[in-house]
């Protein structure tokens, strides 16, 4: 969960990171995702697209200077 906070206002983005293929020895990736409550759900095969479109959902919100992170990592 990413919480962008700004003068009061908060914003919550849920983010799904899952290992690439490479990783796990070539198996088959799995699919990572980010569900924004004002977007909609972005699917993405790989951590680059992912990181592309949530630094573009970060600057949008105008919340670059001002993040807090909390990052929950999957058992």
């Amino acid at each position: 969960m990413l919480s962008l906070n700004r003068s009061g206002w908060s914003h919550a983005i849920a983010i799904k990171l899952n290992q690439p293929a490479a990783l796990r020895g070539g198996a088959a990736g799995y699919t990572c995702a980010i569900f924004d409550p004002n977007v909609g759900q972005g699917v993405y095969s790989n951590h680059d697209d992912l990181a592309g479109d949530l630094l573009t959902l970060i600057q949008a919100y105008g919340m670059l200077s001002c993040i807090r992170a909390h990052v929950v990592a999957a058992q």
